[in-house]
């Protein structure tokens, strides 16, 4: 009877293979974390969006406060920038609190 794994010699086969096993190994991690990528790329694009939907409305909100008719613009207007930078401050408390 033969004895098969003499024969298969897997000392010299494995040194042979020994970049394919490597090359196996790596491309499964890749296969394998590319969810966990993917789901970091959408993490950070919905704090991105969040964050810039946060800008557009301090702006909305910054025009309304400075707006023409607005208290800020009218103590400017008189000379009192003071108190047009405090009537702002109100503004901008009232309406980022209570939205």
């Amino acid at each position: 009877m033969h004895n098969y794994i003499e024969e298969l010699n897997l000392k010299t086969n494995l040194r042979k293979s020994s970049s394919v096993i490597l090359i196996s190994f790596m491309l499964g991690v890749a296969i394998s974390s590319i969810p966990y990528v993917k789901s970091s790329i959408d993490n950070i694009n919905n704090e991105r969006r969040v964050i810039l939907e946060k800008n557009l409305k301090i702006k909305e909100i910054e025009e309304i406060c400075k707006g023409d008719g607005s208290s800020y613009s009218k103590f400017y207007d008189l000379g009192f920038p003071e108190t047009a930078l405090a009537e702002f401050n109100n503004c901008m408390d009232i309406n980022m609190g209570g939205s």
